[in-house]
């Protein structure tokens, strides 16, 4: 979620660095959450709430995203209970809107596809997709709780190539996934289109 603190690393971290850079800072945006981007994002928070505690928590979030242009989209895999009970009230706090809600059905790759271009009415700056992790090995998008399956029952829903997202099988999704690629944002820093480093130093 978006709850971001000092130490944290990942692509949370960059978005939040090149929407305090669009309030007038000049961070590294390298994914990594260290000294300069809790002073930068302590700053946004005294301009904007008077108080400063450098933890980017969903209200400050909400506050920086605000007129950005941007859009994030959330997807449930409502076939597990327990992801919409837990999840969807967290995301409703981010400010992202309703989720898209999938699950129990084939093809559920290429609905999640379909669902989120409809929404996409904004370059994309975030796609969070929540899902059950069924048999320790893939993110599901539809397949619903299945994680105690035995038998036939298994096979078929390990089978359902398209409602999930598994590395060994991307070369099967690639054509459906690359439908998104110019719905995102594009974000460029230092004149070069972003891409992740994996090692940010820490220091930004």
């Amino acid at each position: 979620m978006l709850d971001i603190q000092l130490g944290d690393r990942g692509p949370r971290v960059v978005l939040l660095q090149i929407l305090l850079n669009r309030k007038g800072n000049a961070l590294n945006v390298d994914g990594a959450y260290g000294p300069k981007t809790k002073t930068a994002l302590e700053g946004f928070q005294r301009n904007a709430t008077g108080h400063a505690t450098g933890h980017c928590d969903p209200a400050t979030f909400n506050l920086l995203f605000r007129d950005s242009g941007l859009c994030i989209i959330d997807s449930l895999d409502v076939g597990d209970e327990m992801v919409k009970r837990t999840a969807e009230p967290v995301l409703n706090d981010i400010g992202a809107g309703p989720p898209i809600e999938l699950g129990l059905m084939c093809n559920g790759v290429g609905q999640l596809i379909q669902e989120v271009i409809s929404r996409a009415n904004c370059p994309i700056a975030l796609l969070r997709l929540a899902g059950h992790g069924n048999f320790g090995r893939w993110m599901t998008v539809s397949v619903g709780a299945v994680a105690h399956l035995e038998g036939q029952a298994k096979q078929d829903a390990q089978s359902e190539y398209f409602s999930y997202l598994d590395l060994k099988h991307f070369t099967e999704l690639r054509d459906l996934l690359s439908q998104l690629n110019n719905r995102f944002a594009k974000f460029w820093v230092d004149g070069a289109p972003w891409m992740f480093p994996w090692q940010g130093s820490g220091d930004t």
